[in-house]
């Protein structure tokens, strides 16, 4: 059953305007005034359909009245009544201060006639979307397929460094995914779309390949780090073989387990863990401090490397809580036996600060940008 607001300061009209859409199988709720209107905006649990307010108020014009609704409930209706011919009717409905112009005088039926035509004239922008939707949906999920299955994708590589006595020496690279597809301006948007889409493991599986092709240019002592959705967690078995072209070399790969989804909503989480790591392989804490990665993840998954979210980093030189959070977690990980990287180092003043606290491998602008994987051995 739909729901109307009728607003007018003459009772006789407002008695006649609610009457027959009640007849219609209208429910009416009425107010004289803006005061009233608003305090039915509230109290009415079910959203109105349909609002229709004179202009000529006592406190407020109706125009004013209709603005606060569309501000308040966006998808009603929105009907001025009106005898004046100075009201600018077109720049109103145009601009979405009203839906509709209600003339006066009118009679019931015309008043239903227009209520009709704009329920419809809504439904079908409704439908309008709802089409746009679907066809913007499949040609995202297009899209995706494209470069999955059309390899429109690659690796770029990012070093990481220990600082020993104010050189850094290269102990890792972390592979970095980039798509090349027009549908996604940035791997953020690309990996929503591949989570949005349900291709998660897919990617897995290319990257992991992509992944295992670059130590052909690797050193046996420089780490690979790669990142991996959490959600490839939930199959252990399916994990092994999407890790498979990676296994020969687990020794010298660090997966990190980004923040996008907590692994406590991952079911059989604890055995992908615990396979990958029989099989040699490093786990990395991603982003320790963002996202859903907190604190309890050093307990649940017993990581070899935790890396500190990049906001911790920035501007530490001159921050003595961020210089505090620091310590405590290289102290932690001396005790709790993984080692720390602190990510987005980008001066050397943040460099000298990481040093101090205690943590000797960093990654960030100041050792290297992200690089083709062909330049890769000026690196590894």
């Amino acid at each position: 059953m739909p729901f109307a607001l009728v607003v007018d300061d003459d009772p006789v009209l407002l008695r006649v305007m609610a009457s027959a859409l009640r007849r219609n199988g209208w429910t009416v709720s009425t107010a004289p005034d803006t005061n009233g209107a608003m305090a039915a905006l509230r109290e009415t649990p079910t959203p109105f359909d349909v609002a229709v307010v004179d202009y000529d108020l006592a406190r407020e014009d109706g125009i004013a009245l209709l603005t606060r609704f569309r501000d308040v409930a966006p998808h009603c209706i929105r009907v001025l009544a009106t005898g004046r011919h100075d009201v600018p009717v077109e720049e109103l409905v145009n601009a979405g201060e009203v839906t509709r112009i209600l003339r006066k005088p009118f009679n019931a039926e015309s008043l239903l006639a227009m209520i009709q035509d704009a329920l419809t004239s809504v439904e079908m922008k409704r439908e309008m979307a709802r089409l746009d939707k679907d066809r913007t949906w499949q040609d995202e999920r297009v899209a995706v397929d494209a470069v999955l299955e059309g390899c429109l994708m690659h690796l770029v590589v990012q070093p990481i460094v220990r600082v020993v006595g104010g050189a850094p020496q290269i102990m890792a690279v972390e592979c970095l995914l980039r798509p090349r597809h027009a549908a996604f301006p940035n791997v953020t948007a690309f990996l929503a779309a591949v989570e949005a889409h349900g291709r998660v493991p897919s990617l897995g599986r290319a990257v992991a390949l992509m992944a295992s092709e670059l130590f052909v240019e690797m050193d046996d002592d420089i780490r690979l780090f790669v990142n991996l959705h959490p959600a490839q967690l939930s199959d252990p078995e399916r994990l092994r073989m999407d890790l498979a072209p990676l296994i020969p070399h687990a020794s010298q790969t660090c997966l990190e387990l980004t923040e996008r989804v907590p692994i406590h909503e991952i079911a059989n989480w604890r055995e992908s863990l615990a396979m990958a790591r029989g099989l040699g392989f490093h786990w990395v804490v991603d982003d320790l401090g963002a996202g859903a990665n907190g604190l309890t993840m050093l307990a649940d998954v017993h990581p070899s490397i935790v890396k500190l979210d990049m906001r911790l980093v920035r501007g530490v030189e001159s921050d003595p809580r961020r210089l505090e959070i620091l310590r405590f977690v290289a102290r932690l990980g001396k005790s709790m036996g993984f080692e720390v990287v602190a990510e987005g180092v980008e001066t050397r003043e943040e460099c000298a600060a990481v040093a101090d606290c205690g943590i000797e491998v960093m990654q960030g602008w100041l050792f290297g940008r992200e690089t083709p994987v062909g330049a890769m051995r000026r690196y590894v």
